[in-house]
């Protein structure tokens, strides 16, 4: 197995607790302002816009540290794609969905040329490099619709970003319940090398 220091540096699990932190309050937040009622709220609609716009900048923030850390340091070469790297995914899917069940031993091993096994590698890919940036994108377009956008197309613009934002949410959301998961397949190893 590879050294955990050199494949979770400080500054990675020190992010990667922060970014945890940040997303699970802008669900709760998401889910306060989309769902709210006045009978059934458990903190008022202007407190769950701050604490969500608060946190959205703050996860913006947080995402650039992630982004200028990946670019000076070797942590950025695990995030490269491949249509190789797409061929590998299917084979850990299958693992997933079958094999682990059936006592199969993984079939791609964690080393230092290779932290995350190809779906892992895809999918914090694509959340990192897609999804968020179009979850900063599209809550950018929200904050500021007023300013960007005076006229009758201006509510057609907020419809499709906000119709964006919920999506690209109910991604991250989804990625967070299935990465917790999965890491807890292996017990506390997992939690101890990345918090």
């Amino acid at each position: 197995m590879a050294d955990q220091t050199l494949l979770y540096p400080r500054w990675l699990r020190l992010w990667h607790s922060v970014n945890g932190i940040l997303c699970l309050f802008l669900m709760v937040t998401g889910l306060v302002m989309q769902y709210a009622s006045p009978s059934t709220i458990v903190f008022s609609f202007p407190t769950a816009i701050t604490v969500h716009n608060i946190c959205g900048i703050l996860l913006i923030l947080n995402w650039i540290i992630f982004i200028i850390a990946n670019a000076l340091s070797r942590n950025g070469s695990y995030y490269k794609i491949s249509l190789k790297l797409i061929r590998e995914s299917t084979v850990q899917f299958r693992y997933y969905i079958s094999g682990m069940f059936k006592g199969e031993p993984k079939p791609f091993k964690e080393d230092s040329d290779r932290k995350f096994n190809p779906l892992q590698q895809l999918t914090y890919w694509l959340a990192m490099y897609v999804i968020l940036p179009l979850i900063v994108i599209t809550g950018f377009i929200m904050i500021n619709i007023e300013q960007l956008l005076s006229d009758e197309h201006g509510i057609f613009i907020y419809q499709i970003a906000d119709l964006l934002h919920i999506c690209a949410a109910f991604f991250i959301s989804a990625f967070m319940f299935i990465h917790f998961y999965l890491a807890a397949l292996d017990g506390k190893t997992n939690f101890k090398k990345i918090i």
